[in-house]
């Protein structure tokens, strides 16, 4: 969004409105360097390195970040804009995000590449390397290089792991099981949590247990996201959704991408075992359809009326609601001790056991 509105600030100081000349690319040369685009690409280098999946809305929004180029330069009058911005704006966006992030992706890796000779001891011969026939690394074997040399040779081992990575991930998953995993389809909609640690039977009067005769305490460690957090967003997307295209506000489609490029690209992969914390990646902007909502809600006006008195109170209820349901849910996150009514109270489903 920052880098949309210094494109079109930058566009209104540098063309003359309305571009007359049919010929005319708009402004070029002063537009190349994207401040915004550029902090953005270090930012997804950063996510692509905590996981991969962040490859897939770094792909949306730079194609987003050319089609709003072109966009800004249509309404100063430049023709063809689509298409003259291909060369003249996202080829420059590319470098920002896409080549700038995979630097950033390549430096998370430093310990690595400055000890690449431990980890080839250790990973290097692996069922994922014969898959297809493979060999281990060839830089296992290979004399330690020093200067430009032993860079490349530790680029290409750090290659041949994020190989095996994919290969486990793509090949070796496929005929596995597992008791928490769950559909992706289902995971906004917290179809079913990953149970981390659990100690059961617990009896009354030992551990601090204060369950009565005949029942018994637990502590158990449960990976569920805040239930009105989760369903209220699923409503909020519903509604940007309807506001991206119905009314083409072009802000709440920032919410619609973003959630579809870090959730639906799962569904692809729902023959194996996954769980529904892959997710985490897609709260970040269910929260924005949220605040988006509540900004409609409430309205941009600071006079007081009757709809922004019922908008406050509609958002501030919402708010508290998600803090009572934190604070609810808070026990089963910590490990905290219960009795098994309690935490029955709080395993709304049998799905979530």
């Amino acid at each position: 969004m920052n880098d949309r509105d210094w494109f079109r600030a930058r566009m209104a100081r540098l063309a003359p409105v309305p571009i007359t000349d049919s010929g005319s690319w708009g402004p070029v040369r002063r537009m190349l360097f994207r401040p915004w685009l550029l902090l953005g690409g270090v930012c997804w280098g950063l996510a692509v390195g905590s996981k991969w999946e962040a490859l897939y809305p770094l792909a949306a929004f730079g194609v987003l970040a050319w089609v709003w180029s072109a966009g800004a330069r249509r309404s100063f009058g430049v023709r063809w804009a689509l298409l003259r911005s291909v060369v003249v704006d996202g080829i420059p966006a590319f470098v920002h995000l896409v080549l700038v992030a995979l630097v950033v992706y390549v430096a998370t890796w430093t310990g690595w590449l400055m000890h690449a000779e431990t980890y080839e001891n250790h990973l290097s011969a692996t069922q994922y390397t014969h898959y297809d026939g493979g060999k281990d690394w060839p830089t296992a074997s290979e004399p330690d290089a020093s200067g430009l040399g032993g860079v490349t040779q530790s680029l290409r081992s750090l290659w041949h792991y994020q190989r095996d990575v994919y290969v486990f991930h793509t090949h070796f998953l496929n005929d596995a099981t597992h008791t928490y995993a769950s559909k992706p389809s289902g995971w906004l909609f917290l179809n079913r949590p990953v149970g981390v640690e659990a100690d059961v039977d617990i009896k009354p009067g030992t551990q601090g247990c204060e369950a009565p005769a005949g029942s018994d305490c637990l502590r158990q460690v449960l990976l569920l996201g805040t239930p009105v957090l989760w369903w209220g967003g699923v409503l909020a997307l519903v509604y940007a959704a309807v506001m991206w295209i119905g009314a083409r506000d072009w802000r709440f489609g920032l919410t619609v991408i973003g959630t579809a490029t870090t959730w639906l690209p799962w569904l692809m992969y729902d023959s194996r075992p996954i769980f529904s914390f892959y997710a985490v990646t897609t709260l970040p902007f269910i929260v924005l359809a949220i605040t988006m909502t509540m900004g409609r809600l409430i309205g941009s006006s600071p006079a007081p009326t009757a709809r922004r008195t019922a908008g406050v109170i509609a958002s501030g209820s919402f708010f508290v609601l998600v803090l009572v349901n934190f604070a609810w849910f808070w026990p089963i996150w910590t490990d905290a001790l219960l009795t098994h009514a309690e935490w029955l109270d709080r395993i709304w489903f049998q799905r979530w056991i």
